[in-house]
Order: structure tokens, then C-alpha cells, then sequence
């Protein structure tokens, strides 16, 4: 794996091969990288210790210094973040706890996101959602326990096996089969292989827009199937 920016790896990941990273390394508890790893930044390997707990600390050492403002704004900006997300970097490579990523075989424990202009190689296992953003190209199959949303100008070198909806954009183009509940196509894309959408084919534009607005709340696990189907309407 090589990755020009930072890289972050949650708990429990294991990496089949060797990393090459241009930037820093975050590493989570428990991480295993089977043919090594190097950084050319800061390497930072974090605590299995809970984030609360730091927290907890960081608030005690400034109460003994008698910094009340300061704990003050503290508090209240953690009461007021609305469970927002916290912005890393506009390019940078999340791997999620419990992940296992290999040129043959790729899983996570929830959903997949996959940004735009990506190219990955493997086949993925997803138990949630997966979102692949418009221009990217994978060389495997996709195998998800929900719906997929694939992006305009996407090539899948591989199958699509989904427990769910399948939401193809604008000009993709899948080089296998695909098997799901429904299919919505518009008429640019195609399926080079079978195709058995047991709750039928509809051939229509996706409002992809609408869509992405929608599916970005499926990172924090909330379930937007509802939604996704209104922005069809």
C-alpha cells in the first residue's frame, strides 16, 4: 500500500503487505502490518486508552493551573458540536477499526466509502453501505449487506453481489455481473455481464446530487435508504 499523504489506521487493522507512506502514520492498538511499513513523517502509535480519559486528565491539569476559562470553552464547545464532523484533511486515506485490506481480499465491519478519481485493487466484503465517488475505477468485485451507490464515469472490473439496492450513475460501466433487490441504470451506463435484480430494473437518471448530500450521513451509521429513495422521486 502507498499513499502520498497521511494515513490513519484504526484498531485491530491488518495489512497484508508493506506500507509506504509519504506523511505521517497514525496507528491504532493492535495493528499488524505483515511485510513492514515506512513513513516519512511523524510515526504516532496511540494508547488503547480511551479518548474520554484523556480528556478527563487534560481538564484536571488545567483545573489545578486554575484555568476555569479555559475549561469553560472546553466544555461548551464539546456541548455544542452536534455531533459534527471533525475535518482530518481534504486528501487522506481512513482505514476503520477491525479492517483487513489485501490485494485479493478486503473487509471492513460497517460501510465503504471510496472517494472520487480512486483506483483500488480488491475484493471487498462489506456488511453496511457502500459509496463509490464519480471517476474511480476498481479492479474486484463487491460483495455489500446493503445498498451500493456506485458514482457517473465508475469502472468495476468485477461482480456486485448486494443484499440491497444498486444506484448506478451517469456512463459506469460494470465489467461482471451484478445481483441485488433493484437496479436503477440510466441508460449511459452498462453491464458488460448478467444481470438479476429480484425486485426489478428501473432505467432512470439518478438525481446523484441529492444522493451524495443524503449518503454522507451513512459514515456516522445512520440510515438514509428512506432518503435515498425520495431523491429518485
Amino acid at each position: 500500500m502507498f499513499s502520498d499523504g497521511k494515513v490513519y489506521l484504526g484498531d485491530r487493522v491488518v495489512i497484508d503487505g508493506k506500507l509506504s507512506v509519504k506523511g505521517d502514520l497514525d496507528v491504532g492498538d493492535n495493528v499488524e502490518i505483515r511485510e513492514g511499513f515506512e513513513a516519512k513523517g511523524w510515526i504516532n502509535i496511540r494508547s488503547p486508552i480511551p479518548l474520554i480519559i484523556y480528556i478527563f486528565i487534560y481538564l484536571l491539569q488545567l483545573l489545578r493551573l486554575g484555568k476555569s476559562e479555559e475549561i469553560e470553552r472546553i466544555l461548551k464547545e464539546l456541548e455544542e458540536g452536534d455531533n459534527r464532523f471533525i475535518p482530518i484533511s481534504e486528501v487522506f486515506l481512513f482505514i476503520p477499526d477491525s479492517a483487513h485490506l489485501g490485494m485479493n481480499y478486503t473487509k471492513t465491519s460497517n460501510n465503504l466509502l471510496i472517494g472520487k478519481t480512486c483506483k483500488v485493487t480488491s475484493n471487498f466484503h462489506v456488511p453496511g453501505m457502500v459509496n463509490v465517488g464519480e471517476g474511480s475505477e476498481i479492479f474486484g468485485s463487491i460483495r455489500a449487506g446493503s445498498d451500493v451507490v456506485i458514482g457517473d464515469r465508475v469502472e468495476i472490473h468485477g461482480n456486485l453481489l448486494i443484499n440491497g439496492d444498486l444506484y448506478l450513475g451517469e456512463n459506469v460501466r460494470i465489467l461482471g455481473d451484478i445481483e441485488g433487490e433493484r437496479v436503477f441504470i440510466p441508460k449511459s451506463s452498462s453491464v458488460d455481464g448478467r444481470l438479476l435484480a429480484r425486485k426489478g430494473v428501473v432505467f432512470e437518471r439518478v438525481d446523484r446530487k441529492r444522493m451524495e448530500e443524503k449518503l454522507i450521513r451513512f459514515v456516522s451509521g445512520a440510515d438514509v435508504v428512506d432518503e435515498i429513495r425520495e431523491a429518485l422521486e
